[in-house]
């Protein structure tokens, strides 16, 4: 009778061991990401629903989602790193991707124009300091004006502010460490002088990657600025610098 005792409590000690490994790793393969929706004029969007496509754990039929709260606040619990976020908002279906980032700042604005159509990707080792990166630059808004008659430029053009980029950035320990990738959304603005002001963070990868981002568009260059009606004019940027680790 011992024996059968022993052999079933040893039978339920493997059980209760096994239940919890398979729980780490399910963890291991989702995260939690918090946010705001914010309309272009900075007004706070409350009461929209955000859906993802991560299959909710609990309830297989239905997908993650969250509502945001009257400051257009959200929680998404348990989504997939690279994730699609779908909502309608301002008489409008909206969809946005996240690239592993755990922060968002999601602004709907009225259009976008994207002077860069095509992104660049550079791999490297794990262990690597580089960064290896996709990148893109894309236009925002132009304050101040409705069309301008020449965008603004970094000297050499854009192929020269991705060498800048390049050469200067370095992928964080921290982060490689903790295998951290993602997206790092920054925002900044070009004064009619050239100079690069405010850069910001919109969607955040944290252990380091935000800083060094903003570290370097700090020492940017004067740029070229843009032009309406034969005369220099702000003009807001959004550039994405996306960290990804090679094996």
């Amino acid at each position: 009778m011992k024996i059968i005792l022993l052999l079933l409590l040893n039978f339920v000690i493997w059980n209760h061991v096994s239940a919890q490994q398979k729980i780490v790793k399910l963890k291991l393969d989702t995260i939690n990401v918090s946010g705001r929706l914010i309309a272009g004029d900075g007004g706070k969007l409350a009461n929209v629903y955000i859906e993802t496509k991560s299959q909710h754990n609990q309830y297989l039929q239905l997908k993650v989602g969250a509502t945001t709260d009257s400051l257009g606040n959200f929680k998404l619990v348990g989504i997939k790193p690279t994730d699609t976020l779908t909502f309608f908002a301002l008489n409008n279906e909206h969809v946005f991707v996240n690239h592993g980032s755990r922060f968002l700042n999601i602004t709907i604005w009225p259009s976008v124009e994207n002077f860069n159509k095509e992104g660049v990707v550079v791999s490297a080792s794990r262990t690597s300091k580089k960064k290896p990166t996709e990148f893109k630059l894309t236009s925002l808004d132009n304050i101040g004006c409705c069309n301008i008659s020449k965008n603004p430029e970094y000297p050499g053009g854009e192929k020269k502010f991705k060498e800048y980029i390049y050469q200067n950035l370095k992928y964080p320990l921290n982060a490689i460490n903790h295998n951290i990738e993602g997206t790092v959304t920054v925002e900044f603005t070009i004064a009619k002088d050239g100079t690069l002001l405010f850069p910001k963070i919109i969607n955040g990868l944290g252990y380091g990657c935000d800083e060094t981002v903003l570290e370097i568009l700090k020492h940017s260059r004067k740029w070229i600025p843009g032009m309406k009606n034969g005369r220099p004019i702000i003009t807001s940027y959004q550039t994405d610098v996306v960290f990804k680790l090679v094996d």
